[in-house]
């Protein structure tokens, strides 16, 4: 007989840690009985280090056993970053789950073949699931997601749709982290939701977009998304991964300034449309205010000066190429910094005008 939704919460709830947890058979257990501390006690960690989704020095940075979280806006390179990871994974032997409530097979097949994916790693090591109804608890229990290392939950906001709940009502949040997330968690994989966030940056906060309880429902490691140079076919992109959680400690002090966690950069090929992502610990200054030094834009914005003249604030922000933020904020730093000189002009415009070269490779 079909369980109704709140049948399934109430039984996830109750018997979560008994023999219908994902993964565990045997006698229920109540989660009211004492926990047992003698592996504390003896100094065994109980919380391993990160070990799927590795920089180039060898950093992981998701926490196996955990729910970890990609949040930014579209075209960020979120879905590029996860199925990097899946590469990675079924190189070591793994295998590796993919549900997908936003993307279709095709789209997600074509990008494993750019990143170097075989077909028979394809076949015997990634698994996709692509729902169009309603998670039970029968449905969860028997994916293929025991003995995975890496478990992806792509779309957040359409998973909860789906199951008619409210992705800004903080009970609706935490029924959804019952039913899937914790759920798969259980399973032994580093679970990856990926989701979306406001599209208002200036009320925007720590997370994803919906629900606070989304950011609290992360026991593992969570992480913003923010494009620098955008990415596409033939193109070479440059995304950051930003540190909005990190429960388990281990990637705050391998993170620049324990808020950067990695430097992503996506190399497409216009010959064979191969796609190489690279992962490489942040570089940059901190400024006086404990912001980033972007001084990839900063010399970007010298050299249009140099040849455009005298411009507004504006102007050079519709002209150079990059997000429009980090273009205002390489301007006035380079004005701090002497780079550029700045006048008030009619209006309240602000004009900046160039007063010597700036390069990044020059910036100690």
């Amino acid at each position: 007989m079909t369980e109704t939704y709140e049948e399934i919460i109430a039984r996830i709830e109750r018997e979560a840690d008994g023999e219908l947890a994902v993964g565990r058979r045997g006698e229920p257990r109540s989660d009211w009985q004492p926990v047992d501390l003698a592996p504390l006690l003896r100094g065994e960690v109980l919380d391993p280090p990160p070990s799927v989704l590795r920089r180039t020095d060898d950093q992981a940075l998701f926490y196996l056993g955990k729910t970890n979280a990609l949040s930014g806006e579209p075209e960020a390179a979120k879905g590029w970053v996860v199925l990097a990871g899946c590469k990675e994974q079924m190189d070591l032997g793994e295998f590796c789950l993919y549900l997908d409530f936003e993307d279709a097979a095709p789209g997600v097949v074509e990008r494993l073949r750019a990143l170097g994916a075989t077909d028979e790693q394809i076949q015997n090591q990634f698994a996709y699931v692509r729902p169009d109804t309603a998670a039970t608890v029968e449905a969860v229990s028997n994916l293929p997601g025991i003995g995975t290392s890496l478990i992806v939950v792509d779309g957040i906001t359409e998973a909860m749709s789906i199951q008619g709940l409210n992705l800004n009502d903080n009970k609706d949040v935490a029924s959804f982290v019952h039913l899937l997330p914790r759920p798969l968690s259980k399973m032994g994989g580093a679970v990856v939701l990926i989701d979306h966030v406001t599209k208002d940056r200036a009320g925007r906060g720590r997370g994803p977009i919906g629900a606070q309880h989304k950011l609290a429902g992360i026991d593992g490691a969570s992480y913003a998304v923010e494009m620098i140079r955008p990415f596409g076919r033939g193109m070479s992109g440059l995304s950051r991964l930003k540190v909005e959680k990190d429960r388990p400690g281990y990637i705050r002090p391998a993170s620049l300034f324990a808020k950067v966690a990695a430097d992503v950069f996506l190399e497409s090929s216009a010959e064979d449309g191969s796609v190489r992502v690279r992962l490489e610990p942040a570089e940059g200054t901190e400024d006086g205010d404990g912001g980033f030094r972007p001084t990839y834009y900063m010399e970007k914005v010298s050299r249009y000066l140099e040849l455009a003249g005298e411009q507004t604030v504006s102007g050079i922000a519709t002209s150079v190429e990059g997000k429009r933020e980090w273009v205002i904020k390489a301007a006035h730093q380079l004005v701090a910094d002497g780079y550029v000189a700045r006048r008030d002009g009619p209006r309240n415009a602000v004009l900046l005008s160039f007063t010597k070269a700036y390069r990044q490779a020059d910036d100690a």
